[in-house]
């Protein structure tokens, strides 16, 4: 009565087992889980999973078949690995359609194909009455029937068993109608007519198994673009067979096997050296990627580095200049009250200083080319002036009261006062220096072609006690204007000035009287006396 539940418990039984076998496995070999769904054949590092259970030695072997390709030719000597290579692609093939991982690296990719269809090993047998090669030709019949696209065929050496020669046109037709029918392929043989024909066809990829050249045994590595050699007389030379028999095959061997042979040894010994300079090519490279990589790390540090030292300059210029713009209106509004020059000398001589030493610091200034009005050097010589002009190749640079004429790619821009800054600490200096207007206090009469005027403080106002007039507080000016002034504590003489230079008096506004006074401080006043005085 528990026939049904105990079929059900056994068949999930049986389901946890496989899996619990499959994850032992997979443990016990480092399997990995392939991509499947892939365009391209991409086994890295397959080993043949029987092998591993066996616990024999296993070299890995990479067995790859691009997307725009059909197929693959694994050529090579006997006992290299060729089979081996068959069988282990067949077995991945499969055990990761049945969700199992497979004794291969990490990101390998495999294809889901629709039907695996292989011709592989001997299948003589007596009681069916079939040699080697009628075996062959069931299967490959079987085979043709099968194949379709989104399927595998694997072969191993199509045509053996029979004459060479017939083998080996056979081993072209079968290939040719597979890759008709639209499967992929992959295939071992050591005829020279299907090496040919895999070499003049575009959609099959060759590859050979290497062997040690010195001693001739295989190494198991699967080179890719090449054709490898069958290598029959060396094996058979390893194996102990007779000098005596060996010499005689060597001379029965027909021309074009002995030339192919010939040929094929000159690509192998062209593909060693190919794949030596190859190696050292990409040793070289990636040294030199290592060494750019550094380099464009030590040149982003100092690009940065470089960054942070100008914004740093930047920040400290900006506030120096700052302090010395407010240094600079300090000292003109203190010159505003008082006339005495002496602060701001003392400010120029010690903004000088501080402009050389920031000049040392900071060396030739980055960025913009020198301009009209800039603190340039000229490099090699150590003049240092102001850039007057730039005339083509020429430049010409004032320093003090000499002019110098030099080339302009030797001009160097230097750090200093900014141009603006120096113009007004210049006029702030001329400022200085001029006469400051004595106070308009007192009487002063002015005498106009013999006609006299009175600008003075009006008679009761508080100022009517004005100071004694002295000898050395007036001046007598003859000539078309005669001007004398009476001023509190000293006079000045001014010299004759021309009738229309008085029209106009600086000191009007503030003039008691609102009369046409002197006009000794009005500009036209000033001017005039420049041109007497020359």
């Amino acid at each position: 009565e528990h026939a049904a539940a105990l079929a059900t418990l056994e068949d999930g039984l049986a389901a946890v087992d496989a899996l619990g076998a499959a994850a032992v496995f997979a443990d016990a070999h480092a399997c990995t889980r392939p991509i499947l769904g892939a365009t391209e054949v991409a086994l890295i590092a397959a080993r043949h999973p029987l092998l591993l259970v066996a616990g024999k030695p296993v070299v890995p072997v990479d067995l790859r078949v691009r997307a725009d390709q059909r197929g693959l030719a694994i050529t090579g000597p006997n006992a290299g690995g060729k089979t081996v290579a068959l069988k282990t692609l067949g077995l991945s093939v499969l055990m990761a359609q049945a969700g199992l991982f497979v004794p291969a690296a990490e990101d390998s990719r495999l294809p889901f194909f629709e039907a695996v269809l292989v011709d592989i090993g001997d299948e003589q047998s007596i009681d069916r009455d079939l040699s080697t090669f009628s075996a062959h030709a069931e299967n490959v019949a079987e085979i043709a029937r099968l194949a379709r696209p989104g399927g595998l065929v694997l072969l191993d050496e199509p045509g053996a068993g029979t004459d060479p020669i017939e083998g080996a046109a056979l081993a072209v037709g079968v290939l040719t109608d597979l890759l008709e029918r639209g499967p992929r392929l992959v295939f071992t043989s050591h005829f020279p007519q299907v090496k040919t024909f895999v070499l003049a066809s575009a959609e099959l990829e060759v590859a050979a198994f290497d062997v040690d050249p010195a001693t001739g045994a295989p190494r198991f590595r699967l080179a890719y673009h090449t054709v490898g050699q069958s290598l029959a007389l060396p094996i058979a030379r390893r194996h102990g067979v007779p000098a005596r028999a060996l010499e005689i095959a060597e001379g029965a061997l027909v021309g074009e096997s002995r030339d192919l042979g010939r040929a094929v040894a000159r690509l192998e010994a062209s593909r060693r050296e190919y794949e030596e300079r190859r190696d050292a090519a990409e040793a070289e490279r990636a040294s030199l990627t290592a060494a750019r990589a550094e380099v464009e790390s030590l040149a982003e540090d100092l690009r940065a580095r470089q960054r942070r030292r100008w914004a740093e300059d930047l920040g400290e210029s900006r506030r120096f200049l700052e302090d010395l713009q407010r240094q600079g209106r300090e000292i003109l509004e203190e010159l505003r009250r008082r006339p005495e020059r002496a602060p701001l000398r003392a400010f120029v001589a010690e903004a000088e200083q501080t402009i050389a030493a920031r000049e040392a610091d900071l060396g030739d200034a980055p960025g913009r080319p020198p301009s009209p009005g800039d603190t340039v050097e000229v490099a090699g010589r150590g003049i240092r002036g102001e850039l007057v002009e730039i005339a083509g190749p020429r430049a010409r640079i004032q320093r003090g009261g000499l002019k110098f004429e030099v080339p302009a790619d030797q001009l160097r821009l230097k750090c200093g006062v900014p141009p603006q800054l120096r113009a007004r600490a210049g006029a702030a200096e001329v400022a200085a220096a001029a006469p400051r207007p004595a106070p308009h206090v007192g009487r002063t009469r002015v005498a106009h072609g013999g006609s006299d005027a009175r600008c003075g403080a009006r008679r009761g106002s508080g100022d009517a006690g004005a100071a004694p007039r002295s000898p050395r507080a007036s001046a007598q000016l003859r000539g078309d204007a005669a001007l004398t002034s009476r001023t509190w504590g000293e006079a000045e003489p001014v010299s004759p000035l021309p009738r229309t230079a008085v029209r106009r008096c600086a000191t009007r506004r503030r003039c008691p009287t609102r009369a046409r006074a002197c006009g000794a401080r009005s500009p036209r006043a000033r001017s005039a006396r420049r041109r007497t005085r020359r």
